[in-house]
C-alpha cells in the first residue's frame, strides 16, 4: 500500500521553507490511480526541491503494508538517520502540521488504548473509526453510549491529542455502491460527528469503489456521493472520499 514517513512543515508567511524529508513506498499492483498520485508527488517534491526516498514494493501484494525486506531495512535506517539528527526542523518552525493516528491501523479500533499508543507514537490525534459493518444495517459504533464517548474525550484531554475525524472503514470490506442501508449509515456518521464536535469524517468507497473495473457502478456510487455530500453540507461538516479500491 501507498507509504509516507517523514515530517512535514507548514511555515508562516515570509518563513524560510526548509527541507521536508520523505520515505515514500508503493506496491506494483496498486491501483492505477494510486500508482499515478504517487508519481505526481514525487514529481512535485522534485519540483520543490525536496528531500525525499522513493521505493516500489516489486511483490504483489495489492493494498497492504510492505514485507519487502529491503524497503523495511531501508525504512529502518531512514527512521534511525532522522532520529539522530538534531530536531532542527521541527524546533525552528512555529507552526507545523498536526499528524493523527488511525485507531484501525493501530489494531485498536474503537479501544482506549489507541490514545496511550497514539502519545507513545508521537502523533498529536486519532481517528476514531466508527466500528464494523460486517451484515449489519449500519456500524457496531460503541460510541453511542455517552459514558463509553466520554472516557474517549478524558483519555484525550489527559494525554492532550485530539479526536480530529471519525473514519468510515467498515467500507473497506463492503459495497458503498450496493448496500442498501448507505443513507442510515451516512446519517449515523454526521450524527456522531456531531455528537463529538468532529467536523471531518473518512469515507472509503469500499470493495467495488474501482470504476475501471466496475464501470456500470458509477451512477449509484454517483448519487450515493451526493446524498452524503448534501447530509454532510446541512451539518456544516466534511466527507473525505477514498477513491482506491482494497485490493486482496
Amino acid at each position: 500500500m501507498p507509504s509516507v514517513v517523514g515530517q512535514a512543515s507548514r511555515l508562516s508567511s515570509g518563513a524560510t521553507r526548509l527541507p521536508a524529508p520523505l520515505f515514500l513506498t508503493n506496491n506494483c499492483s496498486e491501483s492505477p490511480d494510486a500508482l499515478h498520485q504517487m508519481e505526481v508527488l514525487q514529481k512535485r517534491l522534485a519540483e520543490r526541491h525536496d528531500e525525499f526516498t522513493f521505493k516500489m514494493d516489486d511483490e504483489p501484494r495489492g493494498h497492504k503494508v510492505t514485507l519487502d525486506v529491503g524497503i523495511i531495512n531501508a525504512m529502518r535506517d531512514y527512521l534511525k538517520q532522522r532520529l539522530d539528527e538534531p530536531s532542527t526542523i521541527i524546533s525552528t518552525i512555529e507552526h507545523r502540521y498536526k499528524v493523527a493516528v488511525v485507531d484501525l491501523m493501530i489494531l485498536k479500533r474503537q479501544k482506549l488504548g489507541a490514545f496511550q499508543l497514539t502519545k507513545d507514537i508521537g502523533a498529536d490525534g486519532v481517528e476514531v473509526d466508527m466500528g464494523g459493518l460486517g451484515e449489519r444495517d449500519t456500524f457496531d459504533n460503541q460510541l453511542t453510549n455517552a459514558a463509553t464517548r466520554q472516557q474517549f474525550f478524558d483519555k484525550a484531554r489527559e494525554l492532550g491529542l485530539e479526536i480530529p475525524s471519525l473514519a468510515m472503514t467498515g467500507f473497506f470490506a463492503q459495497s458503498f455502491a450496493e448496500r442498501p442501508t448507505v443513507p442510515r449509515m451516512i446519517q449515523d456518521c454526521v450524527d456522531m460527528m456531531k455528537v463529538m464536535n468532529v467536523k471531518v469524517a473518512f469515507l472509503p468507497l469500499g470493495v467495488k469503489g474501482d470504476l475501471v473495473k466496475n464501470p456500470e457502478l458509477r451512477p449509484a456510487i454517483v448519487e450515493r456521493l451526493k446524498m452524503a455530500g448534501e447530509i454532510a453540507a446541512k451539518a456544516g461538516v466534511v466527507i473525505g472520499v477514498g477513491n482506491v479500491a482494497v485490493c486482496r
